[in-house]
């Protein structure tokens, strides 16, 4: 085996040239990463409402101290989840949605930062549930592609989810199409990867992330959640499953419009936590 002095390719001699490995030396991001995640109710297909609500949580971050280094939002956050066929009136591309962040970001006068948010994207005449994964502070809406991101600033991932669920009260792959890659992406701080919900339940996605080096994975959800019996409110919810059993359902974001007519409001907050690198240990 030969190493090339220059670089971090090795040949291995005797073999076809198809087997030639590029290996990249571990690249271990800074010893603290401080995250924050929004935790916000969208108003259902209303973009630049959501998008304005991201601008109040930036505007919250900004006065952080110690200042946040990623700002993490939900699954499909300038949207809501239960949009159904509504997908094609509030998706947009990864370039709209990155300039208006841009715009919000400097209204609220927030430090740069990074941020990950879900949304409902079109991408080349298709529909995708994406989460984009940007830099925001001294980036221009002239560089708002992916093909123009720089180590810097910018864009610097889109992520479309791979495993669309069927099942229960989802039927989301009727509404959008699945995305074909799950990979790590640099960032200023070290390599990362996104899987958005039901991505995460399947080992593949994980094992992928992890060997192209992702040191943190981040995982927006719109999940409901069940067990509580009542919403915000002190309303009882309706049975969900058979005669015997208890279950009943509340959603993240409100449950389905068949089963209730209005979604109370509820304050956006964010909440932070450090988060120590060094692996990709999973």
């Amino acid at each position: 085996m030969e190493e090339r002095r220059g670089g971090t390719t090795q040949v291995l001699h005797g073999v076809p040239p198809r087997l030639v490995l590029n290996v990249s030396p571990p690249r271990i991001f800074s010893l603290m990463v401080r995250l924050a995640i929004a935790q916000l109710r969208p108003t259902k297909g209303e973009y630049a409402v959501n998008v304005q609500r991201i601008g109040g949580a930036l505007a919250q971050v900004a006065k952080l101290e110690p200042p946040v280094d990623l700002l993490i939002f939900p699954e499909t956050a300038t949207s809501g989840y239960f949009v159904e066929g509504g997908v094609r009136d509030v998706a947009v591309t990864a370039g709209t949605l990155f300039r208006d962040l841009t715009l919000q970001h400097a209204a609220a006068h927030a430090p740069p930062l990074d941020v990950a948010v879900g949304f409902y994207e079109v991408f080349q005449n298709h529909f995708h549930n994406s989460c984009l994964y940007a830099s925001l502070g001294n980036a221009s809406p002239g560089n708002a592609s992916p093909g123009n991101a720089s180590p810097a600033t910018g864009i610097r991932h889109v992520h479309r989810k791979v495993f669309l669920p069927t099942y229960g009260m989802f039927d989301e792959e009727r509404f959008v199409e699945r995305g074909h890659e799950v990979r790590a992406f640099d960032t200023r701080w070290g390599r990362a990867a996104i899987l958005i919900c039901e991505d995460a339940w399947h080992s593949l996605t994980g094992t992928i992330a992890a060997l192209d080096g992702a040191q943190l994975v981040i995982v927006p959800s719109a999940s409901p959640a069940r067990g509580t019996g009542v919403d915000e409110e002190g309303t009882r919810l309706p049975r969900v499953g058979g005669p015997r059993e208890s279950r009943r359902l509340r959603g993240w974001e409100g449950v389905p419009r068949r089963l209730r007519a209005r979604e109370p409001e509820r304050p956006d907050r964010a909440a932070r936590a450090p988060v120590r690198g060094g692996g990709a240990d999973l």
